[in-house]
C-alpha cells in the first residue's frame, strides 16, 4: 500500500503541472509570437516593433489559443493518468451513461442549479468588489483578455465550455480527490481540492467561488462515484455563464434584485435536490461498497 507521503505529493502534483503547463505554453506561444513578429515585421522603429509584440500577445486570440493548448495537453494527460492509476475496484459510470436511470429529472436540476450558481457567484462577487474593488479590476482584466466581455467565438467556447471544465473535473475532482480520500476523510479531502482548485484560478475574486462550486462539484463526484457528474455539472455550470453575455443584477432597481436572488436561491436548491435525489442508484450502491470512489 502507497504511504500517506506519497498520497498527499500526488494530490498536489495535478495543481503543480497546471502551472507549469500555463507557464511553459505561454513562454512558448510567446516565444513562437515573437518569432513571427519578427519575421513580418517590415517597417518603424525597435519601439514599434515591441508595441506591435505587445499588443500580439496581450490580444485574445492569443490567449485564447494558449488556453486552449493548455487545456488539450493537461486534458489528454489527466484522463490517461486517472484510468492508468485506477484500481479495478468498482466500476463507474462513464459519459452519457450517467443520465440514463432518470434523464429528464437530472437534465432538469443540472440546468437549475448550473443556472443558480451563476446568478448566486454573481451577487457574490458584486458584494466583495465593495470592499475589495482592486479584486475586481483584477478579475476584469483577465475575462477581458480571454474574450469574455465580447462577442462569444468557437475557440472560446471549445476552452471555457468543453475543453477546460473536463481537463479541470479530471484534475480536481478526479486525481486530486482520489489521492486526497486515500489518506483523509472526505469532508476534508472535499475542502483541499476545492482550495486547490480555486486557488489555480490565481485571482481572488474568482477564487471566492470557484472554492464553493468546487465542494458542489466534489460532493456530486463523491455521491455519484462518477468523475461524470462532476463534469456534466461544471460545463453546464461555465455554458450558463459564457452564454449569458455578461450577468447583471443590479441594473433594474431593488425589488428586481430581490427577486433574482430569491429566484437564484430557489433554482440552486431545488436543482441540487433533483441531483442529489436521482442520481442512479446502481453507481451509488457500488460506490458505497469501495473505499475508492474514483477507480475506472
Amino acid at each position: 500500500m502507497e504511504n500517506k507521503a506519497s498520497n498527499i505529493l500526488k494530490c498536489i502534483l495535478p495543481s503543480v503541472m497546471i502551472f507549469a503547463l500555463q507557464m511553459f505554453l505561454s513562454g512558448a506561444g510567446a516565444f513562437v509570437m515573437f518569432c513571427k513578429q519578427a519575421h513580418d515585421y517590415t517597417s518603424g522603429g525597435l519601439s514599434g516593433f515591441f508595441q506591435q509584440y505587445y499588443d500580439a500577445v496581450m490580444s485574445t486570440d492569443f490567449n485564447v489559443g494558449v488556453m486552449l493548448m493548455y487545456a488539450i495537453v493537461a486534458g489528454g494527460l489527466f484522463i490517461a493518468w486517472y484510468y492508468y492509476d485506477g484500481k479495478p475496484v468498482v466500476r463507474e459510470k462513464r459519459g452519457l451513461a450517467v443520465l440514463t436511470d432518470k434523464p429528464l429529472a437530472f437534465f432538469a436540476g443540472l440546468v437549475l442549479l448550473a443556472v443558480g450558481m451563476q446568478y448566486l457567484c454573481t451577487f457574490c462577487m458584486n458584494l466583495l468588489s465593495l470592499w475589495f474593488p482592486d479584486w475586481l479590476v483584477e478579475y476584469e482584466t483577465l475575462m477581458e483578455g480571454m474574450g469574455l466581455n465580447d462577442t462569444v467565438t468557437l475557440p472560446l467556447v471549445l476552452y471555457a465550455v468543453i475543453l477546460g471544465p473536463v481537463c479541470e473535473e479530471y484534475a480536481f475532482r478526479g486525481l486530486t480527490m482520489r489521492y486526497a480520500r486515500r489518506v483523509m476523510p472526505f469532508w476534508t479531502a472535499n475542502v483541499v481540492q476545492a482550495l486547490l482548485f480555486a486557488g489555480m484560478h490565481m485571482n481572488p475574486l474568482q477564487a471566492t467561488y470557484t472554492f464553493v462550486l468546487g465542494l458542489v462539484l466534489g460532493y456530486l463526484v463523491e455521491r455519484s462515484g462518477s468523475i461524470a457528474m462532476g463534469v456534466w455539472l461544471h460545463i453546464a455550470f461555465n455554458a450558463a455563464g459564457v452564454f449569458s453575455g455578461g450577468i447583471s443584477v443590479g441594473a433594474n432597481g431593488p425589488i428586481f434584485v430581490f427577486l433574482l436572488l430569491f429566484g437564484s436561491m430557489a433554482a440552486t436548491y431545488i436543482g441540487f435536490v433533483l441531483i442529489n435525489k436521482n442520481i442512479p442508484a446502481r453507481v451509488n450502491d457500488q460506490a458505497k461498497s469501495s473505499d475508492n470512489h474514483f477507480t475506472a
